[in-house]
């Protein structure tokens, strides 16, 4: 929720050796990837990115991974906006 985080740093996580071979259903639930996200936020964020859990960051096209990375910030912002519901 730090305002100045932007889409851009999330994709540029998923790109780093430590995030980008493990898999995304995994990978948002790893507090040192992005704190605060659990299991309602993870599994949202992959649907609306359209992604399989299973998936790897390595696995996507740079179309895939910025879209992940901006729905990463909307669902999580949203959900907070709205005090939980996405």
């Amino acid at each position: 929720l730090d305002p100045a985080l932007t889409w851009r740093d999330v994709s540029a996580r998923l790109k780093l050796p430590q995030f980008r071979g493990r898999a995304l259903g995994a990978l948002y639930l790893d507090q040192g990837f992005i704190a605060g996200i659990g299991n309602y936020l993870r599994s949202e964020i992959l649907h609306f990115a359209d992604q399989h859990p299973a998936r790897r960051p390595q696995d996507l096209d740079t179309r895939e991974i910025n879209a992940l990375a901006r729905q990463t910030l909307a669902v999580t912002l949203r959900a907070y906006r709205a005090k939980g519901v996405t």
